[in-house]
């Protein structure tokens, strides 16, 4: 049987989304995700198997109607503080997640 290898838990969100190693001050961690899922890459997936992204830009098209379900920047900026909140509440599970198993 091989020997047993481990490592703190706050080094796969080093890997995932960068940032500095507090214990050795090392900066030169970078984003992974950033760097495979970048906009160029993902259209070229896309791309590759003949199909195309879902997207909302279709709505700001002339040609689409907009008769129903339109919103105005007040419900845009409203959707965007809740996708925030959303955002924010995961973050904070994986942080306690990650300070639990330190």
């Amino acid at each position: 049987m091989g020997k047993k290898f481990s490592f703190p838990l706050y080094i796969i969100g080093l890997v995932v989304i960068g940032g500095k190693d507090p214990k050795t001050g090392n900066e030169r961690c970078h984003d992974v995700f950033i760097s495979v899922f970048y906009k160029k890459k993902n259209l070229k997936c896309w791309e590759d198997v003949g199909a195309f992204p879902s997207t909302h830009a279709c709505s700001k098209w002339p040609k689409v109607r907009h008769d129903v379900g339109h919103t105005g920047p007040a419900d845009e900026m409203q959707i965007a503080m809740v996708e925030m909140q959303q955002f924010k509440g995961l973050m904070e599970i994986c942080y306690e997640c990650i300070q639990r198993r330190s």
